[in-house]
């Protein structure tokens, strides 16, 4: 039975929450049996979990918040790779391009799924990803992970994105396989978008220096 980390859950209520308000979260577990809704209240984010109920729970947000057409999956999706790749790999954008980003998928990828095989083949500003060994066949999943790959692209200065999945085992396929392409920054655009992340990070420094500061004169 194919397993996904905690964090997917904490995830999936933080953005519920930010997105919809406080009491949305219940009303989304409201949807799910009560076996569902205890486990997923009482997850922690570095448990296992069935990787089905990550879907059930993917599929109620759609249900209860959206509209059927799992475009509110898809914000997600592309709200957890933002969180990711500002909190968890923050040290990796900020070095991070493309080829970069699809050469560690595989590893990134362990981080949140006990199975699964990832294998890219890059050709210039296009790649093909193929995915064998993964539980996950439901239209939910595939739209979280392709929504968090092309903002993951977005983040380290792809432009134009564009994600096209050829095969897939929910259609019957033995694999999941996806085309991506995309266009690169210029020089001259990476480093202007350096150089603002610098300022950024310089002026978030320069607060937290001077917060405790404050804090005294308050005192």
């Amino acid at each position: 039975m194919a397993q996904t980390k905690g964090v997917s859950f904490s995830n999936a209520r933080a953005w519920v929450e930010e997105r919809f308000g406080g009491d949305a979260y219940d009303r989304v577990l409201a949807r799910l049996g009560p076996d569902d809704a205890a486990e997923v209240r009482g997850s922690v984010a570095v448990g296992w979990y069935d990787l089905g109920l990550h879907s059930r729970l993917l599929r109620a947000i759609d249900d209860e918040l959206g509209h059927g057409d799992l475009a509110l999956v898809g914000e997600l999706g592309r709200w957890e790779a933002h969180r990711d790749f500002t909190i968890i790999y923050r040290i990796v954008l900020r070095f991070a391009s493309p080829s970069i980003i699809l050469q560690k998928m595989p590893d990134m990828w362990k981080r949140y799924y006990d199975e699964g095989d990832w294998e890219v083949v890059r050709d210039g500003n296009a790649a093909t990803g193929r995915l064998r060994g993964w539980g996950g066949d439901c239209p939910a999943l595939r739209v979280e992970l392709t929504s968090w790959m092309h903002r993951a692209l977005e983040l380290v200065g792809a432009r134009d994105v564009r994600i096209e999945h050829t095969l897939s085992r929910a259609r019957g396929g033995a694999l999941d396989e996806g085309h991506a392409s995309w266009r690169r920054l210029s020089a001259a655009a990476r480093a202007a978008r350096a150089s603002r992340a610098s300022r950024r990070r310089a002026a978030r420094a320069s607060r937290r220096r001077a917060a405790p500061a404050s804090r005294r004169r308050v005192e």
